[in-house]
């Protein structure tokens, strides 16, 4: 049985590529779930569309907010290219329903 360092050094090496995009969203779902200071913020990108969020840790005004600014077709690309490296890996696990991909 893996333990919790196990896993988490497995996940690590099997999704090297996805980390930052994975950090990015991670930030930009706590921002919109946790910060109070993002409920106003509401910009258009110039070009595409983008996601903007104010993150302040711990919703503690004495934290400098970081301001994130993500094109949504990065998130989109990223969100795919992690979701077909996990749908790979499950496949390695040999599970019955995965074995056999449907188009």
């Amino acid at each position: 049985m893996l333990n919790h360092q196990n896993t988490l050094q497995t996940f690590k090496e099997n999704f090297a590529a996805h980390l930052s995009f994975l950090k990015i969203l991670n930030e930009v779902s706590n921002a919109y779930k946790h910060s109070f200071i993002n409920s106003e913020i509401s910009s258009i990108g110039t070009e595409e569309p983008y996601v903007f969020a104010l993150a302040l840790k711990k919703n503690d005004l004495g934290n400098q907010p970081e301001f994130h600014s993500v094109p949504f077709a990065e998130l989109v690309v990223g969100f795919d290219s992690f979701f077909q490296d996990s749908v790979e890996e499950l496949r390695k696990c040999n599970l019955p329903h995965l074995s056999n991909p449907t188009s």
